[in-house]
C-alpha cells in the first residue's frame, strides 16, 4: 500500500507563525522532543482511522464528485447547511472542471481534515474561518453558482 505523507498541523502552523523556524528545519533537520514525536504518532493514527472512515464510507467514490465531505465547512457551518451545499456545489460544478481546480481539491482532501479538526478545538480560528468561508459564499451566491 503507498504511504500518504500528510502535513502535520504543527507543519502548517510553522509555515503560518515562523517561516524562518521551518526553514531552519529544512535546513538543519528537525529537532522533536520525544513528547511531541509521541504526539505525532497519536495524530497520524487519528488521521489515518478518519481517512479510512471517509474512503469506506462511499468507496464507489474515486473523484471529488459528489463526495459528501467538505471538512471546513462542515465543521464551521453543519454538513448540511445552505453554505456548505453552495460550496459542495462550487467544487462539483466549477472547480473540477478545471486542472487547476482539481489540483486545489486534492490539496484540500489532503489537508482539510486536520485544519477542520484544529477549528474544533480553536474558537477563535473557527470564527474568523466562519466570517471568511461566509465571504466566499457571499460572492459565490452572486455569481448564482
Amino acid at each position: 500500500m503507498k504511504h500518504i505523507r500528510y502535513t502535520s498541523a504543527s507543519e502548517l502552523t510553522e509555515q503560518a507563525f515562523c517561516e524562518k523556524k521551518m526553514l531552519f528545519a529544512v535546513r538543519l533537520g528537525r529537532r522533536e522532543s520525544r513528547l511531541r514525536r509521541q504526539a505525532q504518532a497519536v495524530g497520524d493514527r487519528a488521521h489515518e482511522a478518519f481517512h479510512r472512515d471517509a474512503m469506506s464510507s462511499e468507496p464507489r467514490l474515486s473523484g471529488a464528485a459528489g463526495k459528501p465531505w467538505c471538512f471546513i465547512a462542515s465543521e464551521v457551518f453543519g454538513t448540511n447547511a445552505s453554505e456548505t451545499r453552495l460550496l459542495r456545489a462550487f467544487r462539483d460544478r466549477v472547480l473540477r472542471r478545471y486542472a487547476a481546480g482539481r489540483a486545489f481539491v486534492r490539496l484540500y482532501y489532503r489537508h482539510s481534515p486536520v485544519i477542520a479538526c484544529s477549528l474544533h478545538s480553536h474558537p477563535m480560528w473557527r470564527a474568523a474561518t466562519y466570517w471568511l468561508l461566509k465571504a466566499v459564499v457571499a460572492v459565490l451566491a452572486m455569481w448564482r453558482i
